[in-house]
Protein backbone atom coordinates (compact mmCIF):
# COMPACT_ATOMS: atom_id res chain seq x y z
CA UNK A 1 0.00 0.00 0.00
CA UNK A 2 1.13 3.49 -0.82
CA UNK A 3 0.07 6.89 0.46
CA UNK A 4 0.60 10.07 -1.50
CA UNK A 5 -0.41 12.25 1.45
CA UNK A 6 1.63 11.01 4.36
CA UNK A 7 2.82 7.47 3.83
CA UNK A 8 3.20 4.42 1.66
CA UNK A 9 2.90 0.74 2.45
CA UNK A 10 4.29 -1.99 0.32
CA UNK A 11 3.33 -3.83 -2.79
CA UNK A 12 3.44 -6.89 -0.60
CA UNK A 13 3.53 -8.22 2.92
CA UNK A 14 2.85 -5.00 4.79
CA UNK A 15 6.15 -3.26 4.27
CA UNK A 16 5.43 0.43 4.74
CA UNK A 17 6.60 3.51 2.91
CA UNK A 18 6.03 7.18 3.55
CA UNK A 19 5.95 10.59 1.93
CA UNK A 20 7.79 12.94 4.26
CA UNK A 21 6.53 15.94 2.28
CA UNK A 22 3.96 16.40 -0.44
CA UNK A 23 2.79 18.95 -2.96
CA UNK A 24 -0.81 17.73 -2.67
CA UNK A 25 -2.98 15.32 -4.62
CA UNK A 26 -4.11 15.80 -8.20
CA UNK A 27 -7.69 16.89 -8.70
CA UNK A 28 -10.16 14.16 -9.50
CA UNK A 29 -11.03 15.55 -12.91
CA UNK A 30 -7.40 15.44 -14.01
CA UNK A 31 -7.63 11.64 -14.16
CA UNK A 32 -10.99 11.36 -15.93
CA UNK A 33 -10.80 8.45 -18.41
CA UNK A 34 -12.03 8.47 -21.99
CA UNK A 35 -12.99 5.22 -23.74
CA UNK A 36 -10.96 4.55 -26.89
CA UNK A 37 -13.68 2.23 -28.25
CA UNK A 38 -17.30 1.41 -27.49
CA UNK A 39 -17.41 0.06 -23.94
CA UNK A 40 -18.72 -3.50 -23.72
CA UNK A 41 -21.26 -3.92 -20.94
CA UNK A 42 -20.38 -6.40 -18.20
CA UNK A 43 -23.39 -8.19 -16.69
CA UNK A 44 -22.45 -10.16 -13.58
CA UNK A 45 -25.95 -10.35 -12.12
CA UNK A 46 -26.57 -9.64 -8.45
CA UNK A 47 -23.57 -9.48 -6.14
CA UNK A 48 -23.37 -12.07 -3.37
CA UNK A 49 -22.20 -9.37 -0.98
CA UNK A 50 -21.99 -5.59 -0.94
CA UNK A 51 -19.61 -3.97 1.55
CA UNK A 52 -20.18 -0.29 2.25
CA UNK A 53 -16.97 1.72 2.25
CA UNK A 54 -16.24 4.46 4.74
CA UNK A 55 -16.42 7.66 2.69
CA UNK A 56 -12.92 8.92 1.97
CA UNK A 57 -11.57 10.88 -1.02
CA UNK A 58 -8.34 8.91 -1.20
CA UNK A 59 -8.46 5.36 0.15
CA UNK A 60 -10.83 2.39 0.13
CA UNK A 61 -11.72 1.93 3.83
CA UNK A 62 -13.83 -0.62 5.72
CA UNK A 63 -14.91 -0.85 9.34
CA UNK A 64 -13.97 -4.30 10.66
CA UNK A 65 -14.52 -6.21 13.90
CA UNK A 66 -11.48 -8.10 15.24
CA UNK A 67 -12.04 -10.81 17.86
CA UNK A 68 -15.50 -9.37 18.43
CA UNK A 69 -14.19 -5.90 19.25
CA UNK A 70 -14.28 -2.68 17.29
CA UNK A 71 -15.14 -1.55 14.73
CA UNK A 72 -11.62 -0.71 13.64
CA UNK A 73 -10.76 1.12 10.42
CA UNK A 74 -8.90 -0.96 7.81
CA UNK A 75 -7.60 0.02 4.39
CA UNK A 76 -8.38 -2.32 1.47
CA UNK A 77 -5.12 -2.72 -0.39
CA UNK A 78 -4.68 -4.78 -3.56
CA UNK A 79 -0.98 -3.99 -3.20
CA UNK A 80 -0.71 -6.20 -0.09
CA UNK A 81 0.25 -9.81 -0.79
CA UNK A 82 -0.75 -11.02 2.67
CA UNK A 83 -4.41 -11.43 3.61
CA UNK A 84 -4.33 -9.16 6.66
CA UNK A 85 -1.96 -6.78 8.41
CA UNK A 86 -2.72 -5.23 11.81
CA UNK A 87 -0.98 -2.34 13.48
CA UNK A 88 1.31 -2.95 16.43
CA UNK A 89 -0.99 -0.58 18.31
CA UNK A 90 -3.99 -2.85 17.66
CA UNK A 91 -1.99 -5.99 18.48
CA UNK A 92 -1.21 -4.58 21.92
CA UNK A 93 -4.76 -3.30 22.47
CA UNK A 94 -6.26 -6.75 21.72
CA UNK A 95 -3.37 -8.61 23.40
CA UNK A 96 -2.74 -10.65 20.27
CA UNK A 97 0.04 -13.25 20.62
CA UNK A 98 3.34 -12.88 18.86
CA UNK A 99 3.82 -15.47 16.12
CA UNK A 100 6.38 -16.23 13.48
CA UNK A 101 6.61 -13.51 10.83
CA UNK A 102 7.91 -13.56 7.26
CA UNK A 103 10.17 -11.77 4.82
CA UNK A 104 8.60 -8.85 2.99
CA UNK A 105 9.53 -6.75 -0.04
CA UNK A 106 9.10 -3.01 0.51
CA UNK A 107 7.99 -2.45 -3.08
CA UNK A 108 11.31 -0.89 -4.01
CA UNK A 109 13.22 -4.14 -4.20
CA UNK A 110 14.50 -4.28 -0.62
CA UNK A 111 13.53 -7.25 1.52
CA UNK A 112 13.14 -7.28 5.30
CA UNK A 113 11.43 -9.23 8.06
CA UNK A 114 7.92 -8.44 9.36
CA UNK A 115 6.48 -9.75 12.61
CA UNK A 116 3.38 -11.99 12.73
CA UNK A 117 0.41 -12.77 14.95
CA UNK A 118 -2.99 -14.51 14.82
CA UNK A 119 -6.60 -13.41 15.30
CA UNK A 120 -9.54 -15.61 16.32
CA UNK A 121 -12.01 -13.84 14.05
CA UNK A 122 -12.49 -10.95 11.65
CA UNK A 123 -15.99 -9.86 10.66
CA UNK A 124 -17.49 -7.31 8.27
CA UNK A 125 -21.24 -7.21 8.70
CA UNK A 126 -22.45 -10.82 8.31
CA UNK A 127 -19.15 -12.07 6.85
CA UNK A 128 -16.85 -13.83 9.30
CA UNK A 129 -13.33 -15.23 8.86
CA UNK A 130 -11.96 -17.49 11.60
CA UNK A 131 -8.42 -18.13 12.89
CA UNK A 132 -6.40 -15.98 10.54
CA UNK A 133 -2.63 -15.45 10.62
CA UNK A 134 -1.79 -11.77 10.28
CA UNK A 135 1.24 -9.60 9.76
CA UNK A 136 2.07 -6.87 12.26
CA UNK A 137 3.55 -3.49 11.31
CA UNK A 138 3.99 -0.01 12.74
CA UNK A 139 1.08 1.87 11.12
CA UNK A 140 1.16 4.96 13.33
CA UNK A 141 1.74 7.09 10.23
CA UNK A 142 -1.40 5.78 8.52
CA UNK A 143 -4.57 7.83 9.08
CA UNK A 144 -7.43 9.53 7.28
CA UNK A 145 -7.53 13.19 6.31
CA UNK A 146 -9.57 13.85 9.45
CA UNK A 147 -6.86 12.26 11.61
CA UNK A 148 -8.67 8.99 12.37
CA UNK A 149 -6.11 6.20 12.80
CA UNK A 150 -6.17 3.26 10.39
CA UNK A 151 -5.63 0.09 12.42
CA UNK A 152 -4.94 -2.42 9.68
CA UNK A 153 -4.88 -3.42 6.03
CA UNK A 154 -6.64 -6.23 4.16
CA UNK A 155 -5.26 -7.47 0.87
CA UNK A 156 -6.97 -8.89 -2.22
CA UNK A 157 -6.44 -12.47 -0.99
CA UNK A 158 -8.66 -11.67 2.02
CA UNK A 159 -11.77 -11.81 -0.21
CA UNK A 160 -11.21 -15.29 -1.66
CA UNK A 161 -11.07 -16.58 -5.23
CA UNK A 162 -14.25 -15.00 -6.67
CA UNK A 163 -14.61 -11.57 -8.24
CA UNK A 164 -13.98 -8.43 -6.23
CA UNK A 165 -15.35 -5.19 -7.65
CA UNK A 166 -14.26 -1.73 -6.50
CA UNK A 167 -16.81 1.04 -7.13
CA UNK A 168 -15.39 4.21 -5.60
CA UNK A 169 -18.16 6.32 -7.09
CA UNK A 170 -20.80 4.36 -5.13
CA UNK A 171 -18.46 3.71 -2.15
CA UNK A 172 -19.00 -0.04 -2.47
CA UNK A 173 -17.02 -3.25 -2.74
CA UNK A 174 -19.04 -6.00 -4.40
CA UNK A 175 -18.22 -9.72 -4.24
CA UNK A 176 -19.39 -12.06 -7.01
CA UNK A 177 -18.94 -15.79 -7.49
CA UNK A 178 -17.36 -17.25 -10.62
CA UNK A 179 -15.06 -15.49 -13.05
CA UNK A 180 -15.13 -12.83 -15.74
CA UNK A 181 -16.74 -13.88 -19.06
CA UNK A 182 -14.28 -14.76 -21.78
CA UNK A 183 -14.99 -11.79 -23.98
CA UNK A 184 -12.43 -10.34 -26.38
CA UNK A 185 -12.74 -6.62 -25.82
CA UNK A 186 -10.25 -3.99 -24.71
CA UNK A 187 -11.82 -3.30 -21.31
CA UNK A 188 -10.78 -6.77 -20.06
CA UNK A 189 -7.03 -6.91 -19.55
CA UNK A 190 -4.72 -9.63 -18.39
CA UNK A 191 -2.67 -9.01 -15.29
CA UNK A 192 0.18 -10.92 -13.74
CA UNK A 193 0.83 -11.59 -10.10
CA UNK A 194 4.20 -10.74 -8.61
CA UNK A 195 4.46 -11.88 -5.00
CA UNK A 196 0.67 -12.05 -4.94
CA UNK A 197 -0.13 -8.52 -6.14
CA UNK A 198 -1.56 -7.56 -9.59
CA UNK A 199 0.32 -5.74 -12.35
CA UNK A 200 -1.22 -4.86 -15.71
CA UNK A 201 0.26 -3.03 -18.68
CA UNK A 202 0.03 0.72 -19.01
CA UNK A 203 1.17 2.98 -21.85
CA UNK A 204 2.50 6.53 -21.78
CA UNK A 205 3.35 7.86 -25.21
CA UNK A 206 5.21 5.02 -26.97
CA UNK A 207 6.29 3.36 -23.71
CA UNK A 208 4.62 0.23 -22.31
CA UNK A 209 5.41 -0.82 -18.75
CA UNK A 210 3.89 -2.90 -15.92
CA UNK A 211 1.92 -0.92 -13.34
CA UNK A 212 0.71 -2.15 -9.97
CA UNK A 213 -3.08 -1.96 -9.51
CA UNK A 214 -2.96 -0.57 -5.99
CA UNK A 215 -6.10 0.53 -4.15
CA UNK A 216 -3.84 1.35 -1.21
CA UNK A 217 -1.91 4.08 -3.07
CA UNK A 218 -3.87 7.27 -2.46
CA UNK A 219 -2.27 9.07 -5.40
CA UNK A 220 -3.22 8.64 -9.04
CA UNK A 221 -0.48 7.50 -11.42
CA UNK A 222 3.18 6.94 -10.55
CA UNK A 223 5.95 6.06 -12.99
CA UNK A 224 9.42 4.58 -12.46
CA UNK A 225 11.99 7.30 -11.91
CA UNK A 226 13.83 6.17 -15.04
CA UNK A 227 10.92 7.51 -17.12
CA UNK A 228 11.64 11.13 -16.16
CA UNK A 229 13.89 11.41 -19.21
CA UNK A 230 11.71 9.26 -21.48
CA UNK A 231 8.26 10.86 -21.33
CA UNK A 232 7.20 14.38 -22.26
CA UNK A 233 6.07 16.73 -19.48
CA UNK A 234 4.91 20.33 -19.57
CA UNK A 235 7.65 21.31 -17.12
CA UNK A 236 10.74 19.70 -15.65
CA UNK A 237 9.62 17.21 -12.96
CA UNK A 238 10.26 18.80 -9.59
CA UNK A 239 11.21 17.25 -6.30
CA UNK A 240 8.11 17.14 -4.06
CA UNK A 241 8.73 14.50 -1.40
CA UNK A 242 11.10 12.04 0.23
CA UNK A 243 10.25 8.36 0.30
CA UNK A 244 10.72 6.21 3.40
CA UNK A 245 10.21 2.45 3.60
CA UNK A 246 10.55 -0.03 6.43
CA UNK A 247 13.87 -1.13 4.92
CA UNK A 248 15.24 2.10 3.44
CA UNK A 249 14.62 5.83 3.33
CA UNK A 250 15.45 9.11 1.62
CA UNK A 251 14.40 8.06 -1.87
CA UNK A 252 13.07 11.03 -3.82
CA UNK A 253 9.73 11.62 -5.54
CA UNK A 254 9.32 14.04 -8.45
CA UNK A 255 6.01 15.38 -9.78
CA UNK A 256 4.91 16.78 -13.14
CA UNK A 257 2.05 16.84 -15.63
CA UNK A 258 2.43 14.69 -18.72
CA UNK A 259 2.37 16.23 -22.15
CA UNK A 260 1.24 12.82 -23.38
CA UNK A 261 -1.75 10.61 -22.72
CA UNK A 262 -1.66 7.62 -20.39
CA UNK A 263 -3.74 4.62 -21.42
CA UNK A 264 -4.75 1.22 -20.06
CA UNK A 265 -7.39 -1.39 -20.87
CA UNK A 266 -9.13 0.56 -23.62
CA UNK A 267 -9.18 3.93 -21.83
CA UNK A 268 -6.93 6.97 -21.91
CA UNK A 269 -6.32 9.82 -19.46
CA UNK A 270 -5.47 13.09 -21.15
CA UNK A 271 -2.16 14.59 -19.95
CA UNK A 272 -2.57 13.49 -16.30
CA UNK A 273 -0.41 14.56 -13.35
CA UNK A 274 2.10 11.88 -12.38
CA UNK A 275 4.78 11.14 -9.80
CA UNK A 276 8.17 9.55 -10.49
CA UNK A 277 9.44 7.15 -7.78
CA UNK A 278 13.19 6.90 -7.29
CA UNK A 279 14.41 3.30 -7.27
CA UNK A 280 11.22 1.79 -8.72
CA UNK A 281 11.13 -0.24 -11.94
CA UNK A 282 7.33 -0.47 -12.24
CA UNK A 283 4.51 2.04 -12.23
CA UNK A 284 1.49 2.35 -9.95
CA UNK A 285 -2.18 2.94 -10.73
CA UNK A 286 -3.49 4.22 -7.43
CA UNK A 287 -6.83 4.79 -5.74
CA UNK A 288 -7.48 8.24 -7.25
CA UNK A 289 -7.14 6.79 -10.75
CA UNK A 290 -9.01 3.56 -9.93
CA UNK A 291 -11.89 5.57 -8.43
CA UNK A 292 -12.61 6.90 -11.92
CA UNK A 293 -13.69 3.38 -12.92
CA UNK A 294 -15.65 0.41 -11.70
CA UNK A 295 -12.82 -2.14 -11.45
CA UNK A 296 -13.54 -5.88 -11.31
CA UNK A 297 -10.64 -8.20 -10.45
CA UNK A 298 -10.72 -11.91 -11.24
CA UNK A 299 -8.05 -13.58 -9.11
CA UNK A 300 -8.51 -17.11 -10.44
CA UNK A 301 -8.14 -16.11 -14.12
CA UNK A 302 -5.82 -13.11 -13.50
CA UNK A 303 -7.95 -10.70 -15.50
CA UNK A 304 -9.37 -7.27 -14.73
CA UNK A 305 -12.30 -5.39 -16.23
CA UNK A 306 -12.50 -1.59 -16.34
CA UNK A 307 -15.81 0.22 -16.81
CA UNK A 308 -17.05 3.76 -16.33
CA UNK A 309 -19.27 4.32 -13.26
Amino acid sequence: MFSFRTSLSSTCAAATLGWLASAGCPARGDLAPEALEVVARLDLGEADTELKLVKDPHLFLLEIQVNGEGPFLFSVDTGLSARVCVSERLRRQLKLPRRRGMLADDGGGRIGYNAGSEVDSISIGDLVWMELPVLVADLNWLQTDSGRPIDGIVGMRFFGEGLIQFDGNADLIRLFPGSLPRLAHPQIARYRLRRGVPYCWMKVGPHNFPALLDTGFDGGIALPDGFRDKVLCYDEPRFTATLRTTHSQNRKIYSARLKQDASLAGFKMHHPPVQFLQGYKTGIIGAQALRQFVVTLDRSQQRVHFALP
